[in-house]
């Protein structure tokens, strides 16, 4: 295996572990994962897809993954583009399912960090910050 199909890799496996540690967030806050990975055809897909059914509010979840804030921050990778994809998709989840008609949409960025250059958190432990209502 060569340099760059094992730092592909090594970014899959690392997006896996936010997306793990983020829908266990949403469930600490009371969501239920409805969907992990929901795909359409060649549209995309859409990371998480949470319901709290008592609140009735259905939270479709981009999660963006890195290694540290130092840059930038994950959400601004979730441009123009990226949004109406998720938004389309978000239509064709709710087309399927008419039940959640009367639910509050929500779309939500999920920023999750490895480790910060400030050297404040340990190895290994991860931050995730859920920007709800991003767009």
């Amino acid at each position: 295996m060569d340099r760059q199909t094992a730092a592909a890799n090594d970014n899959i496996a690392k997006g896996r572990i936010g997306e793990d540690a983020c829908a266990r967030e949403y469930e600490k806050r009371g969501y239920e994962i409805s969907a992990r990975n929901w795909r359409r055809g060649k549209i995309g897909e859409i990371d998480i897809i949470a319901e709290n059914r008592e609140k009735s509010v259905i939270c479709f979840c981009e999660v963006k993954t890195r290694k540290d804030s130092r840059f930038a921050s994950a959400g601004e990778a979730v441009d123009f583009r990226k949004r109406l994809r998720i938004r389309k998709l978000a239509q064709l989840y709710l087309l399927e399912r008419p039940w959640l008609n009367d639910f509050y949409v929500r779309f939500d960025v999920a920023e999750v960090y490895f480790g910060e250059p400030s050297g404040t958190r340990k190895t290994g432990e991860l931050r995730i910050d859920i920007i709800e209502s991003a767009f």
